[in-house]
């Protein structure tokens, strides 16, 4: 799955690696969504 939102130049990538828990991890409060969460935010901690 790729997701594109912006049609701004481009900036840092994100990508995960999901497994079979897919749907676990990328649900509200997932690891997978809060990584992508945070990278959208601009999370220092993510740099």
């Amino acid at each position: 799955m790729l997701l594109v939102i912006d049609r701004a130049k481009p900036g840092k990538t994100f990508v995960a690696q999901l497994g079979e828990n897919w749907a676990t991890q990328l649900s509200p409060g997932g690891a997978g969504m809060m990584a992508a969460t945070a990278h959208l935010d601009g999370d220092p901690d993510e740099e």
